[in-house]
């Protein structure tokens, strides 16, 4: 008979093969493969999670996932060509110019550049040579350090940013342990996310920065509740100047905050907020910056629910794609229903706060053009804190959208998108099922 230790190991080694072999040897083109064995991956980390606990110490499976992560250190990322850029920021920021004024076609027409025979090599691999740069200020700097510690070496300046993303993901764990402390839930729920397969692979793996904003953000939520109302907002403001989207969880925060916290908490996300963004305006940055964003948010569509029906029914109607239309009125119900929602946060109560932010997040996934994996990360950590599941099943689903890279480019299959949005609704019903049924029985009692 095995023992509990045993079991400990065998499960260790499945993950850790698994996790290498999707790390270092099969790209996305290849998703049947891929799919078999994160199919795998995923059922083995439920397993793992099931008996966690009557086997070995949390800490075990904590040191676990740190392994899991560190194994692909010497990979260059095999789902997303998103790093290359990285590089190519970092080794521009450098020599001294500005990725928000020039882009990559630019920079190699316009500027005399030291390393222009290592930026020859990256720019055939750059999947928007002609947008200016729209990582955020707080990326840069990310960037710049690998470009400083690494050199003209492609692997190096990768394994610099994977140790900065893996040393942010182990304080997101002890965030999240203590914020399970501090809300009574089952600490164990912390291996929800750092044995996820889909957040190991896309932030230690293909480099993400959802899992540096995600720390920056839990920082926020944990020091909110212990009425740090200033250092919250620092923190808050921090996470907005990596990622933009925790913007809009800004009304429910203003929502639960007591009188008095509200001051000290606007005053510190706006202080860091400006410090954040204060380097976009050298040079005319900022118009490269938004330009880029801009088209970014009026012409790409992946892996969307809401607005694949509207796209298909412009087609119908006018014979072509009218996401300029749709796009800016999705954009403001997503506004009027992110502010109704934060309406409804009860003062001061942490479920009420936290139950909020999951659904502010799911009227901004349902309602966007693109949904990458990666996305829904920041989301899955705060469903941890829930008896939801909805983020947690989406999480082994959402990985079907890797099918559209089967060809070049890419090429969605209606089919694959069905079956996606089918288990996620099915899903979302079975978390949010007794409200919606409450809310039909609401006018019988009017009567």
């Amino acid at each position: 008979m095995v023992s509990n230790r045993g079991w400990f190991y065998v499960f260790s080694s499945l993950l850790i093969l698994g996790v290498v072999a999707l790390g270092y040897f099969i790209p996305r083109i290849s998703f049947y493969s891929v799919l078999i064995l994160f199919t795998g991956l995923f059922i083995l980390y439920l397993a793992v999670y099931q008996y966690a606990g009557s086997f070995q110490s949390l800490k075990h499976f904590l040191w676990l996932a740190v392994i899991l992560r560190l194994v692909l250190l010497f990979s260059l990322p095999q789902w997303s060509d998103d790093y290359v850029r990285f590089v190519w920021d970092g080794q521009l920021l450098l020599e001294g110019h500005n990725p928000y004024v020039f882009t990559p076609t630019e920079a190699l027409g316009q500027l005399n550049l030291q390393s222009r025979e290592f930026l020859d090599q990256l720019y055939p691999r750059l999947n928007s040579p002609n947008y200016h740069s729209v990582y955020p200020p707080s990326n840069q700097l990310v960037f710049g350090l690998a470009a400083s510690l690494a050199g003209e070496n492609l692997l190096y300046a990768v394994m610099v940013i994977r140790l900065v993303l893996i040393a942010f993901e182990v304080l997101a764990f002890y965030l999240i342990y203590h914020l399970l402390v501090l809300l009574n839930r089952p600490v164990k729920k912390v291996l929800l996310y750092a044995l996820n397969p889909l957040v190991i692979l896309e932030i230690s793996g293909n480099l993400h920065f959802e899992g540096l904003m995600l720390t920056l953000m839990m920082g926020g939520i944990y020091v909110l509740f212990k009425k740090k109302y200033m250092l919250s907002g620092v923190l808050l403001g921090a996470a907005v100047g990596v990622k933009l989207s925790p913007l809009m969880l800004v009304p429910a925060f203003m929502k639960w905050l007591p009188r008095q916290g509200l001051v000290p908490f606007l005053s510190g996300g706006t202080i860091m907020g400006i410090l954040g963004l204060a380097p976009l305006l050298w040079e005319d940055a900022f118009i490269g910056f938004w330009t880029s964003l801009r088209l970014y948010g009026e012409s790409f569509e992946f892996n969307a629910s809401v607005y694949y029906i509207l796209r298909q029914l412009g087609y119908w109607t006018n014979g072509y794609n009218m996401i300029g239309f749709f796009n800016p009125i999705l954009g403001g119900l997503t506004l009027v229903l992110i502010i109704w929602l934060s309406l409804k946060v009860r003062k001061e109560q942490i479920g009420s706060l936290i139950q909020s932010l999951l659904c502010l997040y799911w009227v901004y996934f349902i309602l966007n053009a693109v949904v990458h994996p990666w996305y829904i990360i920041p989301a899955l950590a705060i469903s941890v804190f829930t008896e939801k599941k909805a983020f947690l099943i989406w999480s082994f689903f959402i990985f079907l959208s890797y099918h559209a890279y089967q060809t070049t480019g890419y090429k969605e299959l209606a089919w694959i998108l069905s079956l996606e949005y089918l288990a996620v609704f099915l899903a979302l019903y079975r978390d949010y099922g007794s409200r919606i049924k409450k809310l039909k029985k609401f006018p019988r009692s009017l009567r």
